[in-house]
């Protein structure tokens, strides 16, 4: 197990400069219009807004590029952090955008763990959605530093546990090989992901709204 989590940290440390640039995508697409014609700010905000969910998406496309493969058809990359952090930081429709896209790339790869991969995405992306509803009450109840911090462990652990999930729709035969290996992995490192990138795309909404 320990040769999995040496795996899946090296991955997730391969893409930290591409997640990196996605949360200065992500600083930039937040930052409203200052256009004085509001139909104006309104579209540049949905356009800005919906360039975030494509970048997002083409983000986890480029760590698809180079995956760890487990067995054959199962490949580990940092695409479900990514779309985890696309529901939870993006608004409704880029975030599905940018599901959409990784979940068409995931089903042309193909493989045995297809539907488990599509499955994993769809989970982290609903899961990030629901995670971005309940960050108010984080913040109101805890005050926000310590709002923050359980928001995001929180949220890397409940990733954790819907990826662990998905490997259960694998085929039985690679289930029981991957499965064993790779729940401890999965449980440390998602979360860790999660709340390091999270605490960088909050830094960087900071920084903009500083900025304006």
């Amino acid at each position: 197990m320990l040769d999995e989590t040496a795996t899946l940290i090296r991955e997730v440390g391969f893409n930290a400069g591409l997640i990196a640039i996605l949360a200065a995508v992500y600083g930039v697409a937040s930052t409203p219009s200052a256009h004085p014609d509001e139909r104006v700010r309104q579209r540049r905000n949905g356009l800005f807004r919906l360039l975030g969910g494509l970048m997002f998406g083409l983000g986890a496309l480029v760590a698809m590029t180079a995956p760890v493969e487990i067995t054959p058809g199962v490949f580990i990359d940092s695409k479900t952090v990514i779309v985890a952090l696309a529901g939870a930081y993006l608004p409704f429709q880029p975030a599905v955008l940018a599901a959409v896209l990784v979940v068409v790339a995931r089903v042309g790869v193909g493989g045995a763990g297809v539907l488990a991969g599509v499955v994993a995405i769809i989970l982290a992306t609903s899961l990030g959605m629901t995670w971005r509803a309940m960050r108010p009450r984080f913040d109101q109840r805890l005050g926000e530093v310590a709002g923050q911090a359980l928001w995001l462990l929180s949220f890397g652990l409940a990733g954790a546990v819907a990826a662990i999930l998905s490997m259960l729709v694998l085929p039985a035969q690679v289930r029981d090989v991957v499965l064993p290996v790779m729940v401890l992995p999965v449980a440390v490192v998602f979360p860790s992901a999660i709340v390091l990138f999270g605490f960088l795309f909050d830094s960087m909404l900071k920084l903009r709204k500083r900025e304006i």
